[in-house]
């Protein structure tokens, strides 16, 4: 693992008790992980760009809880609750999203 995989690896431990290997993951604000618990299990960690407005972070994970609730059959990622991580100083918060299927979405062949 890189330094900011072993990081961000640390915070997952200490905000959520989830002791995972990171693998950077791309995108285009925030930084975003595959994090792989030793039982296998696993989730997307993002971590939100610096400065990002907290109410927009609950925006987001409002978001996803609703969508959930209201149609199960729907393909949303289960937020996993996460508390707010820090990174040089700078406070940024965290998201941890549950694999749908064991795959990641963003690598779903699209139909």
């Amino acid at each position: 693992m890189t330094h900011a995989e072993r990081h961000w690896a640390s915070v997952l431990n200490e905000a959520r008790g989830i002791d995972a290997v990171l693998q950077s993951l791309p995108g285009e604000f925030d930084l975003n992980f595959l994090a792989t618990a030793r039982d296998g299990s696993g989730c997307v960690l993002k971590v939100m760009r610096e400065g990002c407005d907290a109410a927009f972070v609950s925006l987001l994970c409002a978001a996803h809880a609703h969508v959930r609730s209201r149609d199960a059959t729907v393909t949303v990622p289960a937020v996993v609750p996460t508390t707010a991580g820090e990174s040089d100083g700078v406070r940024r918060a965290l998201r941890a999203y549950c694999l749908y299927r064991r795959r990641l979405i963003a690598f779903a062949r699209i139909r």
